[in-house]
């Protein structure tokens, strides 16, 4: 995230991807996603999610709970700094847990 790569953020995804209430159908599609919202980032100074709590809700899908912490710099200069609880979907893909969701 912090080395702001859409092709590697979009390969830790599993598709369909859930963004809230959008739906991302292919890795592409994510790809041209995450570079536009790049575009507007200067530099991301921090992103972490700590006090993380996994469930298991199948054997390929699981859930993770955990606090967010983020910091980020945006092309106009401006910063922006944010944390709080996060909910990050998993789907195992090819023996592999990627992101299914957030």
């Amino acid at each position: 995230m912090k080395a702001r790569n859409p092709e590697k953020l979009a390969d830790l995804c599993a598709y369909p991807l859930q963004i809230g209430r959008d739906e991302i159908q292919t890795r592409e599609l994510a790809v041209a996603l995450f570079t536009a919202e790049f575009a507007f980032v200067r530099e991301i100074h921090e992103f972490s999610v700590s006090k993380r709590n996994i469930t298991t809700l199948a054997d390929d899908e699981a859930v993770l709970e955990g606090y967010m912490k983020g910091k980020i710099t945006y092309i106009d200069g401006s910063t922006d700094e944010d944390e709080g609880e996060v909910i990050f979907y998993f789907r195992k893909v090819g023996g592999s847990w990627k992101i299914a969701g957030w």
